[in-house]
């Protein structure tokens, strides 16, 4: 339900503003020993129930909406149906609970969240399972300077609760891998674009010198303070190493914070 209230609260601040709730439900090898008949009733059983609880809950979200939300109900994998629903809709945002563990811990270690926001073309946010809507107040937006990162600064504006009280902290890590003044540059250079963005939020950038990107975004965030991570991996450089197994394994494994991952065009 966390996934539900944040679409709720962001759909009633902005006009005309459609929620879809989406559910898959997976029909399993039913056990061997059943015939036909049975077999069909007890696929039957996972698709009334699913249906019947999206039903429910299409009742109660449409009770708290201006606009009245549409349910989606179909057979697949989860993954697989969420990217499918997400390439025919191209939703501007979609949001997926993260169901008990952290939003990163879900996001990284092979979860349904993991798949869609690694294989789909469309921003995702991760919430980790609360009983109070999130908030944005501070978010940490790990960069490698790409272009365009600087207007979806501008799109967590939009897609926050809370737009009037945002700030993004952008930070890159030199790691070694690039001559640190050819680095600097390219931050200069981003800061001039972020700061042309029109409607962009109050902004501050960093540069770390760290020589493993993962534990450097942890440490920063450990220092407390953000309430969202963003990743926007655009090509596979620098920030895709976060989505490595490897990688995630040391970063952020007990924190309990919303991801949003913002992807776009190979670079």
């Amino acid at each position: 339900m966390t996934a539900v209230r944040y679409a709720v609260a962001l759909a009633n601040r902005t006009p005309q503003a459609k929620v879809v709730l989406f559910a898959a439900y997976h029909l399993p090898p039913p056990p061997a020993d059943l015939a036909f008949a049975a077999i069909e009733a007890y696929h039957g059983r996972i698709e009334s129930d699913t249906r019947k609880a999206l039903a429910g809950l299409e009742n109660t979200v449409n009770a708290q909406l201006a606009v009245p939300c549409e349910a989606v109900c179909v057979a697949g994998l989860g993954a697989d149906a969420i990217l499918a629903e997400m390439e025919s809709r191209k939703p501007d945002l979609t949001i997926l609970g993260s169901h008990g563990a952290s939003g990163i811990e879900r996001l990284f270690f092979g979860s349904v969240s993991s798949e869609v926001a690694q294989r789909t073309a469309y921003p995702v946010l991760v919430l980790p399972t609360t009983d109070r809507v999130a908030e944005f107040h501070n978010a940490l937006f790990a960069t490698d300077f790409q272009e365009g990162d600087e207007t979806t600064a501008a799109d967590i504006r939009d897609w926050s609760v809370v737009p009037d009280d945002l700030h993004v902290t952008f930070m890159h890590v030199a790691d070694g891998k690039e001559a640190t003044l050819h680095e600097r540059a390219h931050l200069e250079a981003f800061q001039q674009r972020a700061r042309a963005v029109e409607n962009a939020p109050d902004m501050a950038f960093e540069f770390v010198r760290y020589g493993d990107v993962a534990e450097a975004v942890e440490q920063r965030l450990g220092e407390g303070g953000f309430d969202v991570l963003v990743v926007a991996p655009r090509h596979r450089g620098w920030l895709s190493r976060l989505f490595e197994p490897s990688v995630a394994q040391t970063l952020l494994k007990h924190m309990a914070l919303p991801v949003l991952v913002c992807p776009g065009a190979e670079g």
